[in-house]
């Protein structure tokens, strides 16, 4: 099975800069901000249209993750509305390796990510949150029997959050990904409806989504903050400290700090990521079964 790419265009090389652009500063995104809209707050870049990835009939790909070491894509496919396997996709689009998630657990994977320290996957299914190497090898089950989404290694590989129901939660992990205690609430001021946490570069906050609003939780002081508005489902992807895409009912948008620096208003975007070095975002159409590749060429 394989995917067959329609190139439209690339980003120009000025584009990539803004999308890539490193901020002066130690701040984190959103710590230090107050609430904003998207309204541009300074000089804004309209984004190209990205290239897509089409599926083959009968098969639809969501949940696009990049490898943080090899920027290969990862995706789960889907078939008859049912998660069946986490797939590779390479750089033309073809479907090049099947993790065998399914298999190898008798169920079915309903979320999955990418660890940045070491090549693991997360995914959650039946049996729990679990983890493994990306080659195969032994699945390790951190939570039997909770059905936890959404999961995400930190940065450093010794946290993992992730969403049971409308609660967020914070698991503690050894450094051979062996859970240590239980996993805790992270109790916000309104502690349900919060979704998709991804956990900032340096491990110390999550960005997450709640009732309409994109917020940032700082783990040292047990505050959140209000970042953005969102229109619809938001899916979020830190681009760097300073850097945060988010993708909603409208589209595309890269903000730095309170300043939206590019959009792309080109209708409803989920499941975002990013790439390692902040050059590629990908994203799904949703209920199409369509992947989306923003490209910029190197500075």
């Amino acid at each position: 099975m394989g995917l067959r790419i329609n190139s439209i265009r690339t980003l120009s090389a000025t584009l990539s800069l803004v999308l890539i652009a490193a901020c002066e500063g130690t701040s984190e995104l959103g710590l230090d901000a107050g609430p904003t809209d998207l309204t541009p707050q300074c000089q804004t870049t309209i984004l190209p249209m990205p290239r897509t990835l089409s599926s083959t009939a009968g098969a639809q790909f969501v949940s696009p993750r990049f490898d943080p070491a090899t920027g290969r894509v990862f995706a789960l496919e889907v078939k008859d509305l049912r998660p069946t396997d986490v797939v590779v996709l390479d750089d033309e689009g073809l479907v090049t390796e099947r993790l065998g998630l399914h298999s190898s657990l008798r169920t079915v994977p309903l979320d999955f990510a990418l660890a940045r320290h070491a090549p693991w996957i997360v995914f959650s299914g039946r049996e729990g949150i679990s983890w493994r190497t990306l080659e195969a090898g032994p699945v390790h089950v951190l939570l039997p029997g909770r059905l936890g989404i959404e999961p995400e290694f930190s940065p450093d590989g010794r946290r993992l959050v992730f969403r049971e129901n409308t609660r967020l939660y914070l698991l503690e992990l050894s450094e051979h990904g062996e859970a240590v205690g239980e996993a805790e609430e992270i109790v916000l001021t309104q502690s349900v409806g919060a979704m998709r946490p991804r956990f900032s570069p340096s491990g110390g906050a999550i960005a997450y989504f709640m009732d309409g609003v994109v917020e940032i939780y700082d783990f040292a002081t047990k505050t959140r903050r209000r970042f953005v508005s969102a229109i619809g489902q938001a899916h979020l992807a830190w681009l760097g400290p300073n850097h945060l895409a988010i993708a909603d009912d409208r589209g595309l948008f890269v903000f730095r700090d309170a300043c939206l620096e590019a959009k792309l208003e080109s209708g409803p975007a989920r499941y975002l990521d990013v790439t390692a070095d902040g050059r590629r975002l990908v994203f799904a159409e949703p209920g199409s079964g369509v992947l989306s590749l923003v490209d910029g060429a190197s500075p």
